[in-house]
């Protein structure tokens, strides 16, 4: 099975089930010139047949995980990808996918972006991307692990000094490795009051 044509295949199956918003597809949408590809996947069991037309990834996670490596593959920018389509609350679902596997690849990247999400605005001094998804990113932070210095330096010097962003971060933590860390910042920072861990939402 050539890698390559497998990858063209992922590409057409996530793009269209994203297109769609439904996690199962036609059989007869996927170009016949890939049967052999798409064939190999089923008898792998990374497809499943859910009926006798429609094919669906063997869990939800997998398709979010395959849809994000390739758009991140690819060098699809996420943040235009937002401006282009109605930031309606059915694109949540692909800010956290891709998000999530940038921080893994690229911390950087991921720190852009976050960063884009939280603070752009555009010529009128009007913030470019709605509160929804800010609140999306903040709670993906608080639960992140294994946290580098580029994560808390940005907490600590842009979270930090925003009011609003900061109280919806400290409320959205649910690592220990971010109480701790955020413990660090707030002892260090005039004007914030003590916080324990009742203040965060820990598990």
């Amino acid at each position: 099975v050539s890698h390559q044509r497998l990858l063209s295949l992922l590409d057409q199956i996530t793009g269209r089930m994203y297109e769609a918003q439904s996690l199962t597809l036609s059989k007869q949408s996927i170009d016949s010139a890939y049967s052999y590809e798409r064939d190999y996947l089923l008898h792998e069991e990374l497809l499943l047949e859910v009926s006798e037309n429609r094919i669906q990834f063997f869990h939800q996670s997998l398709f979010d995980y395959v849809y994000a490596k390739r758009f991140v593959e690819r060098g699809d920018d996420l943040l235009a990808t937002i401006k282009a389509k109605h930031q309606g609350l059915f694109i949540r679902a692909l800010v956290k996918s891709v998000l999530t596997f940038m921080r893994e690849d690229s911390r950087d990247n991921y720190l852009h972006a976050v960063r884009c999400i939280l603070f752009e605005k555009d010529a009128k001094g009007k913030y470019v991307y709605r509160y929804h998804l800010k609140m999306l990113v903040l709670s993906m932070m608080g639960y992140s692990v294994n946290l580098q210095p580029t994560e808390i330096a940005f907490v600590r010097d842009e979270i930090a000094v925003n009011e609003k962003y900061r109280d919806l971060f400290v409320k959205s933590i649910r690592s220990a490795e971010w109480f701790s860390a955020i413990q660090q910042i707030i002892d260090h920072s005039p004007g914030w009051s003590s916080m324990e861990e009742r203040d965060c939402l820990l598990m």
